[in-house]
């Protein structure tokens, strides 16, 4: 063999050789690379595992202690009921006052109580969905939670969706109570409409109250928050979070739109997916 055949054999020899270092080390860093990447999915799914665990118990935690605290408070609530039968006309005017504040206040404290609860059972609400006439579930939602100062400005939509009524009703009603409560005059407006879009209802509940300041406006989804004094407006604060952790546990959000320094008012915008369907209703 001739000196350049040789050396064209050796340098062949040694391409093949780094090509195939090369795809070797490319399949090491390639399995190294899944590996890891089946480390961290592993640890993801650990960490999802254990947040929803935290979550369970905390809600358990919630529910347990809130049921037992109102044993107590009716305990509470009885005795001072009771002296203030047995004190009436005998007792100075001020301590009158303060046996009524007692009073008041475990009224206050067994709403803020149930209202916890509720919170508490939203991940449980196990209720099914069936195809239901959303215009008298909104109708119905108004009519079991406000009083005769609002006035309903509603005009039928025609629509079925796939809800469970009773959680659609209550979680509604959280809304259409919340702008009666926080209202600054003797009668509320509220201008409902509902829509379908990409198999979502929409849901718009617009109030002529005095509005929200858009820097509060993340604010009120949180537990326990109110804009006002609880001794100006009788309100637990839970009601616009329940609403918003009922709309995230079924997947949908809810958006708020008021801005007083340009017009009164607030308006949320309510997206509801779609529920599954009961069984029978889903495979007549």
């Amino acid at each position: 063999m001739s000196i350049e055949a040789s050396v064209g054999v050796a340098i062949l020899t040694l391409l093949i050789g780094v090509s195939s270092g090369v795809f070797w080390a490319r399949n090491r860093a390639s399995a190294a690379s899944d590996a890891e990447a089946a480390i961290q999915q592993r640890k993801l799914d650990a960490a999802v595992r254990e947040a929803k665990a935290s979550s369970d118990e905390l809600d358990q935690f919630a529910y347990i202690a809130s049921h037992d605290l109102r044993a107590p408070l009716r305990a509470v609530a009885n005795l001072a009921g009771f002296l203030q039968e047995d004190l009436a006309g005998k007792v100075p005017e001020e301590s009158a006052k303060h046996l009524d504040m007692i009073l008041q206040r475990v009224a206050r404290l067994d709403a803020a109580i149930l209202g916890l609860l509720a919170y508490s059972r939203v991940s449980r609400d196990d209720e099914a969905a069936v195809l239901s006439d959303i215009d008298a579930l909104i109708r119905r939602s108004v009519s079991e939670h406000t009083t005769a100062r609002t006035t309903l400005v509603f005009t039928d939509s025609g629509l079925t969706f796939p809800v469970a009524p009773k959680r659609f009703v209550q979680t509604l009603g959280l809304v259409f109570s919340n702008a009666e409560a926080h209202h600054d005059k003797g009668s509320v407006e509220l201008q409902v409409s509902a829509e379908l879009k990409h198999d979502r209802l929409y849901v718009s509940i617009a109030d002529d109250g005095p509005g929200i300041e858009p820097q509060y406006h993340d604010r009120i989804f949180e537990l326990f928050s109110t804009l006002r004094a609880r001794d100006d407006v009788e309100a637990s604060g839970l009601g616009l979070a329940i609403l918003a952790k009922t709309l995230r546990h079924l997947g949908g959000k809810v958006s708020l739109r008021s801005d007083p320094s340009t017009e009164r008012g607030a308006s949320l915008l309510i997206e509801w997916p779609a529920e599954a369907l009961r069984e029978s209703q889903a495979n007549p």
